[in-house]
């Protein structure tokens, strides 16, 4: 009988009696950035077995969970969604985050009345799909075919522009160009009858 039984080594006295490490480093958690050292003696096999098979299904359950939150937070796929500014609330953005305007001079019957130099300042804005979050109401949204043939998003009969000086998610540039461009805040957002 061998008195020296070290729990890192494998003596050869019995068979089956292994030291396993369960490294979890693939998994970004707290709890698995140590590796698990487990020893399985003759006295306890059946305790310690039950110990890794209810750790390994913990740790699988809490990486599954954790990876469809994320993925839930990420593929929400609106491709209109709310931003924020401090000066001007909530207001209309594409689904990268680009704020989106409105033409005060369009007569908000789905039609535009920016062409040529204005569209190439204001590009019209198009959603192939309207998927918006539940602080919106994805029957505001229409789709228009402008008489020069592209196809335009509007909002609640208002065509919707980018602006090409906005260069980044979240830039409101465009809003107040001329007195005539405006963010789209659907709070306050006014119907103008044509």
């Amino acid at each position: 009988m061998n008195t020296g039984y070290k729990p890192n080594e494998y003596t050869g006295d019995r068979p089956g009696r292994f030291v396993f490490v369960f490294s979890f480093f693939s998994i970004s958690l707290p709890l698995a950035s140590k590796p698990l050292t487990i020893s399985i003696d003759k006295n306890h096999n059946g305790d310690v077995l039950s110990l890794i098979s209810r750790t390994g299904t913990l740790l699988l359950a809490i990486s599954i969970l954790a990876g469809l939150a994320i993925a839930a937070e990420e593929d929400k796929g609106y491709t209109i969604n709310l931003g924020t500014n401090e000066n001007l609330g909530s207001y209309l953005v594409n689904e990268t985050g680009f704020s989106l305007y409105y033409f005060i001079n369009d007569p908000g019957n789905g039609t535009s009345t920016c062409f040529g130099d204005c569209i190439k300042s204001w590009p019209a804005f198009h959603a192939e799909k309207i998927i918006v979050p539940e602080s919106l109401n994805a029957s505001d949204f229409t789709e228009v075919i402008r008489t020069d043939g592209i196809n335009q998003t509007a909002y609640k009969g208002w065509p919707l522009y980018f602006y090409y000086e906005d260069t980044a998610p979240g830039d409101v540039k465009g809003h107040g160009v001329n007195d005539l461009w405006f963010v789209v805040s659907p709070e306050d957002f006014i119907i103008i009858e044509a």
